[in-house]
C-alpha cells in the first residue's frame, strides 16, 4: 500500500475525508456493466467503506457541455465533503490530461481536463488542480480506452483513504474550457447556447435567470426565437400551463438558467435544436 500523508487543507489543517463517492458518466443504460466496474475498483481499493452515488449515466454521448451543466446544476445538493468522478472523455486516451482538483471545502472531482470543468461550480474554491500521474494508486494494467477505471476510479479510492492531492501527480495547466456559446446581450436581443435538452424536450440555455430578469420582459409577452434557419415565437411565462396544450412558452427553469418549452410537447423538435449550438431571443 502507497504511504499516505495526511490531508491537509491550505492552512495545513487536517480535513475531513471524503466517504461520499458520486459518478457522472456517458454510459447510458447498455454500459451500466461499465459502471459496476468503476464501482468494483472503488470499493476493492478503498481502506473504509465508502457510499458510492450515481448522478446520471445518461449524458449524451460525448457531451462535455452537458456533462458540465449536470455537473454544476447538482453538485450544490451533494453532501459535503465528497469525489466526484466525471467520465465523458472523447479523447480517451489521447494526450489530455486526468485531472483531481480539490475545493476549499475539501471536495475533490476526478475527470479529464477536456471542458467539462471549465466553468466549475465552485471555481473559486479551487486551491489545488493536479495531473494524475502517481503509477503505484493505479491498476496493475491501464487500458487506453476505459481511464475511467484504470486512473480515475483508484485515485478517487486514494483521495478518500486520506492520500493528499499533491501526491497524484505535478500541477495541471489551465482547466480547459468547452465551446458552448457565450452569453451576449442588445437593446432588443440576448444571445447564448443550448446548455441541455431534458427528457421532456425542454430546451435548457445558459442565459442565467438574473439577466433575464433585468431585461423584465413581462409575462405575456411573445418574443422571437431562432436556433440556426428557424424561428418560433415563444410566450413568456412562469411553468407550462401558463400558454395552451401545445403553445410555447420561455421561463426561467429550476437550476436558475433560462429555458424553453412546449406544454405537454418537445421545444427540441420544435427548433431542431442540440446541446451546443447557438440560441438567439429577439422582442420589439
Amino acid at each position: 500500500m502507497h504511504p499516505l500523508k495526511k490531508n491537509t487543507d491550505e492552512k495545513g489543517k487536517i480535513c475531513q475525508l471524503p466517504k461520499m463517492i458520486y459518478l457522472l458518466t456517458d454510459f447510458g443504460f447498455e454500459g451500466q456493466y461499465y459502471v459496476a466496474q468503476l464501482r468494483g475498483v472503488i470499493q476493492k481499493l478503498c481502506l473504509e467503506d465508502c457510499k458510492i452515488e450515481d448522478i446520471t449515466h445518461a449524458v449524451v454521448p460525448f457531451s462535455v457541455i452537458q456533462a458540465e451543466y449536470f455537473l454544476m446544476t447538482t453538485f450544490p445538493y451533494l453532501r459535503s465533503p465528497c469525489i466526484v468522478i466525471v467520465v465523458v472523455d472523447p479523447g480517451v486516451g489521447s494526450s489530455r490530461d486526468i485531472v483531481a482538483i480539490k475545493d476549499k471545502d475539501g471536495n475533490y472531482f476526478i475527470g479529464p481536463n477536456n471542458g467539462i470543468f471549465g466553468r466549475f461550480p465552485s471555481k473559486s474554491k479551487i486551491i489545488d488542480v493536479r495531473i494524475i500521474q502517481n503509477q503505484k494508486i493505479l491498476t496493475t494494467s491501464v487500458s487506453a480506452t476505459f481511464q475511467g477505471r484504470d486512473i480515475m476510479a483508484p485515485a478517487a479510492a486514494a483521495l478518500a483513504n486520506g492520500l493528499s492531492i499533491e501526491e497524484l501527480g505535478p500541477p495541471s495547466k489551465p482547466l480547459q474550457v468547452n465551446k458552448l456559446p457565450d452569453v451576449k446581450i442588445g437593446a432588443k436581443f440576448v444571445t447564448g447556447g443550448i446548455y441541455s435538452i431534458d427528457a421532456f424536450g425542454n430546451i435548457i440555455t445558459n442565459i442565467p435567470a438574473t439577466l433575464f430578469k433585468e431585461i423584465n420582459l413581462e409575462e405575456g409577452k411573445v418574443i422571437h426565437v431562432q436556433v440556426g434557419y428557424i424561428q418560433e415565437d415563444f410566450t413568456c411565462g412562469v411553468t407550462f400551463s401558463d400558454v395552451e396544450k401545445g403553445g410555447q412558452v420561455v421561463y426561467v427553469g429550476s437550476a436558475q438558467f433560462l429555458e424553453l418549452g412546449v406544454n405537454r410537447g418537445s421545444a427540441a423538435m420544435v427548433l431542431q435544436a442540440k446541446i451546443g449550438v447557438p440560441i438567439r431571443l429577439l422582442w420589439e
